[in-house]
């Protein structure tokens, strides 16, 4: 098995909120960047939609304090300026942007464990798909999660691909080895945070989830029947 710490992990999160088609630079004296500086630093415009990136933390329990209190105060201003401030996985039917991102990352990070943690995730991706369904079937579709059908973030790709953007992607950061986990839906916040246990269980290896094998079956089977889809596991 290859070796990498764990013990060294930072874990940080990215979530997107719906801004209403606000524009992102002063228009008729509204400056929906510099609204969102004053709540906190780490807001920024992301292709015209507000985005909160978190500082890295240790524990997951001061990640989600900091996620309660900013993500809440930036809903609060943007409400306070007539804008809907509300997270995009919380929109069934908006495809263009995952609803968060949970970054994660590694000390002595090699070629081999890259390769093996890659793996770990890609095998993993209809668990962490089903774990992050938030929005309901409506109408004719048969889907448990809508955002996770119609969304460009939901789609699997090969395990060798090189498209950027795609479901999970892993890359080396300058400062560190990154591991980015994009999050196709999932609504309140506690939820993401959820995802993120899973996500560190998944790296450590230890107590690794049911192996879930990564088929096309599987995929349609999570996105038409959430919970009660029925999915085939590796052998043990």
């Amino acid at each position: 098995m290859a070796e990498f710490r764990t013990d060294k992990q930072g874990i940080e999160i990215e979530i997107q909120l719906l801004d209403g088609q606000a524009p992102t630079s002063k228009v008729d004296g509204f400056d929906i960047d510099g609204i969102m500086n004053r709540v906190n630093k780490h807001y920024h415009s992301d292709d015209g939609k507000v985005e909160y990136s978190s500082d890295p933390y240790k524990t997951l329990a001061e990640i989600e304090a900091d996620l309660a209190f900013y993500i809440n105060e930036g809903i609060d201003a943007l409400n306070k300026h007539n804008v809907d401030g509300l997270t995009i996985g919380c929109q069934p039917f908006y495809k263009d942007f995952a609803s968060g991102h949970v970054h994660t990352s590694i000390e002595n990070m090699n070629e081999s464990s890259w390769v093996e943690l890659r793996q770990r995730l890609f095998s993993a991706q209809p668990i962490i798909a089903l774990i992050s369904q938030n929005s309901p079937a409506l109408y004719g579709l048969r889907a448990a999660d809508v955002r996770l059908v119609l969304s460009s973030w939901s789609a699997f790709t090969d395990f060798d691909s090189i498209n950027q953007a795609h479901y999970q992607s892993l890359a080396y950061g300058e400062n560190g080895n990154t591991l980015e986990t994009r999050v196709g839906s999932s609504g309140p916040l506690f939820q993401i945070i959820g995802l993120a246990a899973l996500i560190r269980v998944i790296i450590a290896g230890n107590d690794v989830p049911i192996p879930v094998i990564h088929t096309k079956d599987n995929w349609s089977n999570v996105i038409n029947y959430g919970s009660s889809s029925l999915c085939k596991v590796d052998e043990p």
